[in-house]
Formats: structure tokens, C-alpha cells, sequence
């Protein structure tokens, strides 16, 4: 088996280091924030009404991310808690699975946490709620179809992220599985406002100044508004900019700000367009000439770190994501957005297994959901008011 750079040992690796104060782009949880984190998941518990009793969640924990989200999902009460394997290209070792059980063994879960040997495991069939995140992909036909009909689908990537690509959504309504996911911009999570942070926590490790320093926010969307909103209140100057999606051209007007910046901050999630680069919207070469005190700090989107570095510009982190994955990591932040997130994640699993065992079908499921809950969210096809307020009251009638 062919073990790819930085994700080989994935089990234990990562969740052995849940301790470092920080690894590269990781923040990794540590036997210091261990309780602060066990204490968020039983605030999330109660924020959300998450009551997973009589309930078998089907996740995986190959990060410290979906770690949070696999003691969650024990905490809350669920009788099993299914791990799947990562993609075989990502290695698991027995150590790993060690170092996890060694955390739900603090949390007094682990007695309900069950490490699957491979994808076709039998312990599947009986699963009520089957998240889809991080490494246990893809979600097709064929693995689809090993859950049992009542199952119930809860994405829980971040709204930026799109549908993925490996989660096959016609099987799951060929199957009459149910299938949402949730709305990170709501209320009770808000999770936007944590980007605009992230920005500044690279910003003060790559030796900048936030307070009065003129920074250049490249990305479009709700992604990048957080960001300028959040470095506008901690007293920076800040300009934004944004490469049009099938052009090589800029929205604003004049490069000078490029010019006179000290900082450039990349949160592009919407698109896989060359931001800085060889060829891109803003050429290294030129950037260098113009600038060569600027540093440029990514949080997401396409960027050549080669190419800049190449030239003299200072880029942090270490290592840029890759533009395909067009996400931030999460668990740079720290738990709580992480474990609210997965706890939302779980409240939509938990209220649409529930409309399923009132007699539901997956999609009059999905219905009453998004009607009585304000972090769901359609994933595929559009939902009718009408639906929505006459599936409610056949579930009432169920109920």
C-alpha cells in the first residue's frame, strides 16, 4: 500500500498528537484542552436537544475534527457508534485506534465506540444516522445500499464546500434514504464568524501586525466579507479583491494596493481559478517587483507557494492546501466550532430518523426538518412551502 506524504499512520497520528499546540496548519487538541472539549460537547448536547438514544451513527475519526464529532455523537446518548475505515489509501494502524479508544475512555464513552474493520462490515446494516465528512468516502451505490432503507444521510461539511463530488446523491433517493445538510450561517452556529479569526491567528504567526496594517483580503463570497469584517474591526486597512470566476481579470480597478499592502490574505472557496501564480490573476514576478516585503498568508483557494517563494515573498502557513479541497481546516480554530458543527450535524440525523419512524417517507422526512428547523438545509432539490407545512401536519397526526 502506497502511503501518501503527511497522511500515512492516519489513525494514529493524528489522533495521537490531539496535543500540540500546533503542527504545520493543524491545531491538534491536547491533553490541556481535553476537558474544555468534553465540556463543549455537553454544552452542544444541550444547545441543540441532541438525543441520540436507541440511535447507531455510522462516522469516522481520522482527525482530530471527526474525533470531536465521534464523541459526540457517544455522548449524546447513542447506543453504537460505528467507526468506518479512511479511504485505503490512507493507512490505519492499531495504535491509532488505541489512541482513540484511550480518548473515549476518558470521556466514559468508549464501551459504545466500534472501530469497523472495512467498509462492507455487517455492523452497517443496522445504521440509523450515517454522516458523511472527512475520509470515509465515497458515499455511492454500492455502500449506500449496504444502510439499511429508514437510514438517514447528514452532511456535515461547511457550506463554502459545496456538494462533494463522492457522495452520490441519486442513490440515496433511488434508495429512499434521507438526506440534508446544515446551514453554518445560522443562528446557533454562526460558524463564518470564526474564518475572520483564523485570518488573524496566521496573520500574528507570520509576524504581522493586524492593528493599523494595510491588508488585502483576495477571495469572494460571505468567506471573504467575514474575513474584511472581522481584520476591519481589529483596526487594520483593508481592501478586498476577487478574481473573476472565467476571466483572468480583477474586480478592483487599480493593483496599487497590492503596491503598498503588507499583507495578503487568500480565501478563495468559491472557485479553482489561479489566484497568485505562474499564469494566474497576479503574477509572483510582478508581485515581487512591486512588493517584496509583502507576506501572503492562505487560508484557501489556488495558490503556487513555489512560485512565490521562488521569487522572495514570504507565505505562511508552511504548506498551502490544496486547491481541490477549496476548504479550511477547521481544527486550526480550536473545538468549540468543531463540536457545534457536528452537533448540528447529528440534531438533523437525530430529527430525521425520528419523521422516519413516525412513518415518514425520506422525503416528507426531509420536509417537516427543514420546517422545524433552522440550521437544515437542502442539499439537492428544491422543498415547497406547501410540502413543508402539510408534512408537518402528517407527522403530528403520526406523532
Amino acid at each position: 500500500m502506497r502511503i501518501l506524504p503527511r497522511q500515512g499512520r492516519l489513525w494514529g497520528h493524528i489522533v495521537e498528537r490531539w496535543g500540540t499546540q500546533e503542527r504545520g496548519n493543524r491545531m491538534i487538541f491536547g491533553p490541556e484542552n481535553r476537558t474544555r472539549a468534553l465540556r463543549l460537547i455537553d454544552e452542544a448536547r444541550e444547545t441543540f436537544r441532541l438525543d441520540l438514544a436507541d440511535m447507531t451513527v455510522l462516522t469516522e475519526a481520522a482527525s482530530a475534527e471527526t474525533v470531536l464529532g465521534t464523541l459526540t455523537a457517544a455522548r449524546a446518548g447513542s447506543k453504537r457508534v460505528c467507526i468506518l475505515p479512511p479511504e485505503e489509501r490512507f493507512h490505519r494502524t492499531d495504535h491509532g485506534i488505541d489512541a482513540l479508544m484511550s480518548l473515549a475512555e476518558r470521556c466514559g464513552v468508549a464501551d459504545r465506540i466500534v472501530p469497523l474493520t472495512s467498509r462492507s462490515d455487517d455492523a452497517i446494516g443496522p445504521v440509523d444516522i450515517a454522516t458523511y465528512s472527512g475520509l470515509a468516502r465515497p458515499f455511492d451505490g454500492k455502500f449506500l445500499s449496504r444502510v439499511k432503507p429508514t437510514a438517514v444521510v447528514p452532511l456535515l461539511p461547511p457550506p463554502w464546500d459545496g456538494l462533494p463530488p463522492d457522495l452520490d446523491t441519486a442513490s440515496c433517493h433511488r434508495l429512499g434514504l434521507s438526506i440534508l445538510g446544515i446551514d453554518s450561517r445560522a443562528g446557533q452556529l454562526q460558524t463564518l464568524r470564526y474564518i475572520g479569526h483564523a485570518a488573524i491567528k496566521r496573520l500574528y504567526a507570520a509576524g504581522l501586525d493586524v492593528f493599523r496594517s494595510r491588508i488585502v483580503v483576495f477571495g469572494s463570497g460571505e468567506f471573504a466579507r467575514s474575513i474584511v469584517s472581522t481584520l476591519t474591526f481589529a483596526g487594520a486597512d483593508v481592501d478586498r479583491m476577487f478574481c473573476h470566476r472565467d476571466e483572468r481579470t480583477l474586480s478592483y480597478p487599480d493593483e496599487s494596493v497590492l503596491k503598498h499592502a503588507e499583507a495578503v490574505v487568500i480565501a478563495e472557496p468559491h472557485h479553482d481559478r489561479l489566484l497568485l501564480g505562474r499564469g494566474g490573476a497576479v503574477d509572483p514576478r510582478w508581485l515581487a517587483e512591486q512588493n517584496p516585503a509583502l507576506i501572503v498568508v492562505h487560508l484557501c483557494g489556488n495558490a503556487d507557494r513555489s512560485a512565490l517563494s521562488a521569487v522572495g515573498i514570504d507565505c505562511a502557513p508552511q504548506n498551502f492546501a490544496s486547491a481541490e479541497s477549496l476548504r479550511l481546516a477547521g481544527d486550526f480554530l480550536g473545538p468549540r466550532p468543531l463540536v457545534d458543527l457536528h452537533a448540528a450535524g447529528l440534531r438533523v440525523g437525530q430529527l430525521l430518523v425520528e419523521a422516519r419512524r413516525s412513518g415518514l417517507s425520506a422525503r416528507e422526512a426531509e420536509d417537516v426538518v427543514l420546517n422545524r428547523c433552522q440550521f437544515a438545509r437542502v442539499v439537492t432539490d428544491e422543498h415547497s412551502a406547501n410540502a413543508m407545512r402539510g408534512t408537518r401536519r402528517e407527522w403530528r397526526r403520526a406523532a
